[in-house]
């Protein structure tokens, strides 16, 4: 990993065992550690439980001596099982012994295992049936192990060999009722005796182990030798100094459950202990148990060995994130330690993007960081003096894939260290924000919305754009969607988690890479050619712009008219003086399962978010268009959309939400005329369906798609939507669970216009069922709405909002397309302002389908789905080739299924097999046939499906 050269006099020992450097490393593993034990040459052995485990793993890990990850083992163990705080052993450099506890067919027994210095197991040996609790193990100087359990009312130790056969036992009375979480240590004493303690017992043996006395002072957690033959022994709340006779020396009281203690060359104990709120800390007690000195610890302290007489290695966790972490110090604690904390870090990190640099520093006042792009030859500064975490960078436009990380003591070359992992810097946006007017808000390619990425804060600010003072009202939005997958329902999408991941649906079914570049979210903005040459927001823009999008669905303008895009001649199309763009689709199970606990539908997305640099209401306003392609070779039936929405409106404690029926949009208010943030009439915010997915409809019906008007279908209408209760309410509304299959099915119910658990929703004012939650006018005081509109309902606070439109079906390779527009608008009054959003709204509409760049108001009418049956491809083939066909809808314009058959004929008019023989909703699908078994020749294919019949002509060439 790192070398830290510090503090000279630390290096100036023994040239035949030169002194290792000091250093403090983090580990993102199995486990937290619970004790260290020394092992030799190969550095340090460490063992701990991770407790989140379902089955309690239990890991041994090799550290090397300058703090390098070598090996990990786990091992299962019981739930429920002891902490073993002395749970190995080191037989010499080129071994290690350890015991875990197992339960077999509901019997218990402790396994004995040896490990060679690799993490090769050796052996292992079931010894000590019927245990209670088991002790540690601990190497005899007669290269002898001994462990200690509880066999029924008796304190047992047991001896045993390198070949883990056990030589002999001893058994002991001890004082009280042994249970299986009674505290424990077992030590070497210097006189070649040991001291065993159990609860409230401790037992001094000697060499032959006699029993040479017994202590009752109460529950033990840990012993350590001390000066001569004396030891110190931990209890809950004390600090007790024994002589060699079990006589008390002194005794102390601090107040805290102390589990370590070091006692050291010069005399002085080390003791860490943890004050809740206030952190972790490592106090020194000179010869009389007397507290010296304190100096912050970087996390809990779980275990601590001494090394030599300068030198000692400790070991514990974090409490967030969550690792085990270990720190190799001098005696006197005076020494420097500087640690990048790179495990913070994805090894991919993008050009443009901004990051977050962590460091640990021990005695440092503050660092410099450097990065290189060549593998640590060169060195570029980042920052200086800085004093505390995080450092906020934007990584550079210079892609490399050997980049390392360097934090050192400011203006000091000595104390540094470099970054573990190498790191990756590649043109790959994952996050960028639109800011073309008076709206700056964030977007992902992960399908995140209005939700900073530096700040894991809102990601919506109003007022004043890019030149915004920080006021915001979104925390979080993104599109969800629910449908059935014969017949299973299947819901995904984006809230507080985020269900899809960037990349398209490759033709061979399988997601594309997610990181690769070609997948980063795309910005170009109009005017981006009159930047300075110097800017790098020009470089960004310019190179979005010459290495547009077009192939994987973004809009361009076809130059050349041959229908496909054509990389320097077609051009990026602006929907708006500034655009985004990203592909993503939904096929990775586990970020799927995460979100709402659904499998994948097999859905690919392609997102456009514009804006207009106006001066009217398109100023206050962000567009946002969804392409969404059926890819899963599946018909999706009863589908709806979804948009949720966490509104902060300023100080999100005041917020009140609202549904406008008439013109499809969710909204937030204040509740009453003064906001924390926002002040005096505080703005409202809301988010609007504008255009939605289509279905047939009569012959006097048009729809709005792909910015043309078309004939005999329809925009389907918004059926559900309003308030989502935080804090949920049976029979209302509330925020479904996450992580769980549970939250997809609450979240489909909601799509379908009724409460989480099925239940309709019952209007409070009126007593009727209604699909839609405070759909009631605040500003005239009518219906149902927040406050006075709800007779006994919540109080203003945080909430959330949804809006749903549906169902409809969607065939496998079928288009469906949404537009939402999110804007926010301030009146005279908390009130007022939600009558000037309504007339915000009835602006954008109007905008939206008249005078939109690139949307035209011609009428014309989709090509007709037939029955059809396409040539194979390939033809000629060797062995499989794949056959479409496509399925009409009714000529009502039902979708009903129709039974389809595919049969394979000879040249003779033999039938040969049918293929297919299922039945299909309307939609375009294809099926692939396997001619393995057959010999070359003609043959011929035939779709029958009622009284339509089609025949093609096929090869097979091998």
């Amino acid at each position: 990993m790192k070398q830290l050269y510090i503090l000279v006099f630390l290096l100036l020992t023994s040239s035949l065992f030169p002194q290792q450097p000091v250093f403090s490393q983090v580990y993102d593993l199995n486990a937290s550690f619970l004790s260290i034990e020394l092992f030799g040459q190969n550095g340090y052995l460490c063992c701990g439980i991770n407790p989140f485990s379902s089955t309690n793993n239990y890991t041994i890990t090799n550290i090397t001596s300058d703090g390098r990850l070598a090996w990990e083992y786990i091992y299962d163990i019981p739930r429920n099982s002891p902490r073993l705080h002395q749970a190995i052993a080191a037989d010499g450099d080129t071994a290690l012994m350890f015991i875990v506890p197992r339960i077999d067919d509901g019997l218990k027994y402790l396994q004995l295992v040896k490990m060679n210095n690799k993490g090769e197991t050796i052996f292992t040996k079931n010894i000590l049936q019927d245990y209670y609790c088991y002790m540690g193990i601990v190497k005899r100087n007669n290269n002898e192990f001994a462990t200690a359990t509880i066999l029924h009312d008796s304190l047992s130790l047991i001896l045993f060999n390198s070949a883990g056969n056990v030589t002999t036992e001893y058994h002991y009375k001890v004082y009280g009722l042994l249970t299986t979480d009674a505290a424990f240590s077992i030590i070497n004493t210097t006189d070649g005796g040991m001291l065993i303690s159990a609860y409230k017992s401790t037992i001094k043996v000697d060499s032959n182990y006699q029993q040479v006395w017994m202590r009752h002072e109460g529950n033990v957690f840990y012993s350590t030798k001390a000066d001569s033959n004396n030891f110190v022994s931990l209890y809950d709340g004390k600090i007790i100094k024994y002589d060699s006779n079990g006589n008390v020396i002194w005794w102390k009281h601090y107040g805290i459950k102390p589990i370590s203690i070091l006692y050291t060359p010069s005399g002085d104990y080390l003791l860490p202990y943890r004050i809740f709120n206030r952190g972790n800390f490592l106090t020194k007690l000179n010869s009389n148990g007397d507290s010296v000195s304190s100096v912050p610890a970087r996390g809990i302290i779980t275990a601590m060995k001494l090394i030599d007489d300068n030198a000692f290695i400790m070991s514990g966790e974090l409490s967030y994130p969550y690792m085990s972490w270990i720190t190799r110090s001098d005696i006197s604690c005076e020494h420097k330690i500087v640690d990048f904390e790179d495990y913070l870090l994805d090894n991919r990190l993008n050009i443009f993007s901004y990051i977050k640099l962590y460091w640990y520093t021990y005695n440092v006042q503050s660092v410099d960081i450097d990065y290189s792009t060549d593998n640590g030859a060169n060195w570029i500064n980042i920052a200086q003096n800085l004093t505390a975490p995080p450092y906020i960078w934007s990584v550079p436009n210079t892609p490399s894939d050997e980049c390392l990380f360097k934090v050192r003591e400011s203006g000091s070359f000595q104390v540094y260290d470099v970054s573990t992992s190498m790191y990756s810097f590649i043109n790959y946006k994952s996050y960028d924000y639109i800011a073309a007017n008076n709206v700056l808000m964030w977007a992902g390619n992960n399908g995140d919305g209005s939700h900073n990425p530096n700040t894991d804060g809102n990601g919506f600010y109003w007022p004043g754009g890019i030149n915004n003072d920080g006021k915001s009202a979104i925390f979080e939005d993104g599109l969800l969607w629910g449908g059935k997958l014969n017949g299973e329902i299947r819901v995904n999408g984006n809230t507080h988690r985020q269900g899809i991941k960037p990349g398209v649906i490759l033709p061979n079914g399988k997601a594309s890479d997610p990181y690769d570049p070609k997948y980063r979210i795309y910005k170009i903005k109009k005017g981006w050619a009159d930047l300075p040459d110097t800017s790098i927001e020009k470089k960004i823009y310019e190179y979005n712009y010459n290495n547009w999008a077009g192939d994987i669905g973004a809009e361009y303008n076809d130059v050349n008219d041959d229908g496909v895009f054509t990389p320097g001649m077609d051009a990026p199309k602006f929907l708006g003086d500034e655009v985004l763009y990203y592909t993503a689709n939904d096929l990775d199970t586990a970020t799927t399962r995460y979100t709402y606990g659904s499998d994948p539908i097999g859905l690919e997305f392609h997102t456009s978010i514009f804006a207009f640099n106006t001066t009217d209401a398109l100023a206050d306003a962000v567009f946002k268009k969804y392409v969404l392609i059926n890819k899963s070779g599946y018909t999706i039936d009863d589908m709806y959309l979804l948009y949720w929405s966490d509104d902060d409106l300023g100080d999100a404690n005041d917020d009140r939400s609202a549904i406008d029926t008439n013109l499809c949009f969710t909204y937030t208010y204040n509740s009453d005329n003064d906001d924390g943030i926002y002040g005096t009439a505080p703005p409202a915010v809301a988010h609007m369906l504008l255009q939605s997915p289509i279905i047939r409809g009569s012959i006097t019906d048009s729809a709005f798609y792909q910015s043309h008007w078309r004939k005999n279908f329809k925009n389907i209408k918004i059926n559900a939507g309003g308030m989502l209760l935080k804090h949920r309410v049976m029979g209302f509304p509330g925020n479904p669970v996450q992580g769980l299959y549970l939250g997809s099915l609450e979240y489909y119910n909601l799509m379908m216009g009724l409460a989480n658990d099925g239940t309709s929703i019952k209007d409070p004012i009126t007593n009727e069922i209604t699909t839609f939650c405070v759909p009631g006018d605040p500003v005239g005081g009518t219906g149902w709405y927040y406050g006075a509109g709800w007779p006994n309902g919540p109080g203003p606070g945080d909430s959330y909002n949804y809006l749903s439109c549906g169902p409809f079906t969607i065939a496998p390779g079928d288009t469906q397309e949404v537009v939402y527009a999110i804007f926010i608008a301030k009146g005279s009054s908390n009130l007022n302002s939600i009558t000037k959003l309504r007339e915000s709204a009835a602006f954008i509409r109007d905008k939206f389908y008249k005078n939109f760049p690139g949307f035209e108001d011609e009428v014309y009418s989709i090509p007709e789905i037939k029955f059809e049956v396409m040539q194979n491809y390939p033809n000629p083939f060797n062995p499989s080739t794949k056959i479409r066909f496509s399925v009409p809808f009714d000529d009502n314009g039902t979708p009903s299924k129709k039974n389809v058959t595919i049969k394979i004929y000879d040249i003779l008019g033999r039938e040969i097999k049918t293929i297919l023989n299922s039945n299909f909703a309307p939609g375009n699908y294809e099926t692939i046939f396997n001619a393995s078994s057959l010999a070359s020749g003609v043959y011929f294919y035939r779709l029958e499906a009622g009284s339509f019949m089609q025949t093609k002509k096929m090869v097979l060439l091998r």
